[in-house]
């Protein structure tokens, strides 16, 4: 539950498995209670923001991190103040909404190629970003670095900045020590461009989304989809192409409302997400968008939501890759 939430594998010998236990001698302690919230060091606060300072072309990517720390508040005041582009991590979606005028995931490629100070928040350079380097980032990019696991700080990419915390704290730090030290890059040439190459991109897929020829592409199925839902559903995703084609047509407007396979990429996830997701939140709509091979990995338990009476909405995108 600290630093870094998540799963954890413990082994025990078979015997002690298999061995009886009478209820009265087993003894249930008391829950543990919420772990601590590290604060960045203020003098790397004070530096972020004055590198910041420097750049010319800025630019911010928001994991899952940010997200599971509960930021969006400090994050929002953040953006806002700095007038800094942002992307998201496919799990850090709707941590900014998609139609906030800072957000440039129409131009997503143009972006990171063409920043000179990218801010890493609660993000790592893995495979999703092309573990930071060329061609698909400028080579000598400075980076800021935003993470609650010490070792995750300088990987793949030196930081110029490294920030140990928890990434709602160190937001909030950033807030307070901006109105000492303002920084706000607002509505430079920068922005401006990343903006014409959204739209150019979006030019290009549009004739994708109104596609009505049969059997459906997959942007015409994901603008069905888009369209369909509401901005309270948890989408969650699974299987390559059905994944990837749905991050850029299918918007998330609140955090911690899309699921997708995580950083290794892991297929078979998204119908076990899907029940974990309407057991934690019953009164919320949960969409599990499939590609057929990844439906076949655990797709038998539909018959679990159906048992336990959980009504999730699942759709199997035959791409005909399974059948061939």
């Amino acid at each position: 539950m600290s630093g870094r939430p998540g799963a954890i594998y413990i082994d025990l010998p078979a015997e002690i498995i298999n061995a009886p236990v009478e209820r009265e001698d087993v003894y249930f302690p008391a829950a543990v209670g919420d772990p601590p919230r590290p604060q960045g060091d203020p003098r790397a606060v004070e530096e972020a923001l004055r590198v910041l300072r420097t750049a010319e072309r800025p630019l911010m990517i928001i994991g899952k991190g940010t997200a599971w720390s509960r930021a969006e508040d400090e994050l929002q005041e953040f953006v806002d103040k700095v007038q800094i582009p942002i992307l998201t991590s496919p799990m850090g979606m709707g941590m900014v909404r998609p139609d906030h005028p800072m957000c440039v995931a129409g131009a997503r490629s143009q972006a990171l190629k063409n920043a000179d100070v990218v801010l890493l928040t609660g993000a790592r350079f893995n495979w999703i970003f092309h573990v930071g380097l060329p061609p698909c980032f400028a080579r000598g990019i400075k980076v800021i670095q935003i993470d609650i696991p010490a070792e995750e700080i300088g990987r793949n990419v030196p930081a110029t900045v490294g920030i140990v915390g928890d990434a709602k704290l160190v937001l909030a730090q950033l807030n307070a020590a901006w109105k000492d030290n303002p920084v706000t890059h607002g509505e430079a040439d920068w922005i401006r461009s990343l903006r014409e190459y959204a739209t150019k991109n979006q030019t290009t897929i549009q004739p994708m989304l109104d596609f009505d020829a049969v059997p459906m592409g997959y942007y015409r199925i994901q603008r069905e989809v888009r369209d369909f839902i509401s901005e309270d559903t948890i989408v969650v995703a699974d299987g390559a192409s059905t994944m990837d084609i749905s991050r850029q047509v299918v918007n998330s407007y609140k955090p911690r409302h899309r699921i997708d396979a995580g950083i290794y990429g892991c297929v078979g996830t998204g119908v076990p997400f899907s029940i974990a997701a309407k057991v934690c939140f019953p009164d919320k709509p949960v969409i599990c968008l499939n590609g057929d091979w990844a439906f076949g990995f655990n797709g038998m338990d539909i018959e679990t939501a159906c048992r336990f009476k959980l009504p999730v909405v699942f759709m199997i995108y035959q791409n005909g890759h399974i059948d061939k």
